[in-house]
Order: C-alpha cells, then structure tokens, then sequence
C-alpha cells in the first residue's frame, strides 16, 4: 500500500488494513456519560489494524502537528480553521484518528532506533541541528555521533540522536545537503551583518575623532583668546 492509502485506511472509522489481515471488529455498546447516551466500540481482529510500527514509522509523521498540517493541505487546501467553517470538525476528526492510532508505535520505534538515518544535534531539547548520519543501531549512532560531531560541543554529554528514518546513505547525504545550504545562507547572512557592523563600528569611531577634534580646536581657540586679553 502506498503511503496516502494507508493513511486514508487510517483515517476511517473502522481501517481495513492490509488486504492480507482480513480485519474484523468485535462490537460493544458502552454507555457514555458525557453525550448520556450509548455508543458503540469497534474492536479489531488485529492490533494496529494489521500494521506494523515500521508500517505507521514509514509515513513520516513526528507528532499531531505534523499530521494537521497533512491533513489540512492534502484534504482542505491548507485552509485555517476560520476558513475551514463547518469541515472544521471534519478535519479534527481526521487528524485525531490518525494521530492516536500512529502515536505509539512511532514512540517505540523512535525510541528504539533502528537501521536508518539520525538526526544529531546539540542539546537533549531542541536544539540546534549539526546535522544527520547513517547507522545500524541507535547505540553505533551514538558513538558515530560524539566522533564526527563531539567536538563543535562544549559537553558531548549534551549531544543527542533522534532516529528519523528507515533511510538509506544516499538519503542522508540529501538531508545533509539541504542542510549544508541553508549553512551558507546563514553564513551570508552574518557576512552581511558583520559588514554593517564594521561600518558601524568605524562611523563611531570616526565620531569620537571629532569630538576629539572639535575639543582640541576649541580648546586652542579659547587659550588664544584668553592670551589676547592678558595682552589688553
């Protein structure tokens, strides 16, 4: 299955799963207090509804957000809640059912590492990016990690790897690539700021020259003046 017909299964009220898993749901009625009235529980044959957590990993999802924005500029043309009006509830719906039943199994896998692509940065929260590395397991990009990247930190204790990918070499060199320039954007950036800067800095200088100056002059000027009327 693709990745927008796994996702559509998802967003069902009751997915069907890979066509090989042949999922049934076993059916309760439980009364609500909230709404105060009965409502039914459909329960699946299968957990996850046949799919892996390497299947629901694979779609690329990090948290609920990232699930919204999808949803919201596949489905409703990025529109905003206010614009969405009455599909506002509609898209609620799809972006909730999707992120509760991936949320889980991308933690575990997530946590657990894997084969694939890291993400390495320099802090345990939020960071900033050094970049992203190809490993086996999470425990050789860990030590992959503090070789190439150790010393553009202070404390290596601090550096931190996230599994991203089921991804491949070459995937990570397009990763790294994206973000060797958007380095050089930002190196253009301070070029740019450091040169008003310096301009800056010699605009007050040259200020200070001149108040040196003018104080100088004036000085002079007042000495002449007071020698001038000891003469008279």
């Amino acid at each position: 299955m693709t990745r927008n017909e796994i996702i559509n299964d998802l967003i069902r009220n009751r997915p069907k799963g890979p066509v090989a898993a042949k999922i049934t749901y076993e059916v309760e009625e439980e009364y609500c207090y909230d709404s105060s009235r009965y409502k039914q529980t459909a329960t699946p044959s299968h957990a996850q509804y046949g799919y892996t957590d390497e299947d629901l990993f694979d779609l690329g999802f990090k948290d609920r957000s990232g699930c919204d924005a999808f949803i919201r500029q596949r489905d409703f043309n990025g529109n905003s809640d206010y614009k969405l009006g009455r599909k506002k509830a509609t898209a609620t719906r799809r972006v909730n059912r999707l992120w509760n039943r991936i949320a889980d199994p991308i933690q575990r896998v997530t946590k657990a590492g894997g084969r694939g692509i890291y993400k390495v940065s320099d802090s345990p929260y939020h960071g900033t990016l050094l970049g992203h590395l190809y490993a086996e397991t999470k425990e050789e990009a860990a030590i992959t990690a503090k070789i190439y990247f150790g010393y553009l930190m202070e404390d290596q204790g601090r550096i931190r790897i996230e599994y991203i990918r089921r991804g491949s070499v070459s995937e990570m060199k397009s990763l790294n690539e994206k973000l060797v320039v958007s380095i050089d954007d930002r190196v253009k950036s301070l070029e740019v700021e450091r040169q008003n800067i310096e301009k800056r800095i010699t605009n007050l200088n040259a200020r200070k020259e001149t108040l040196a100056t003018v104080e100088a002059q004036q000085t002079a000027v007042e000495m002449i003046n007071a020698l001038d009327a000891m003469k008279d």
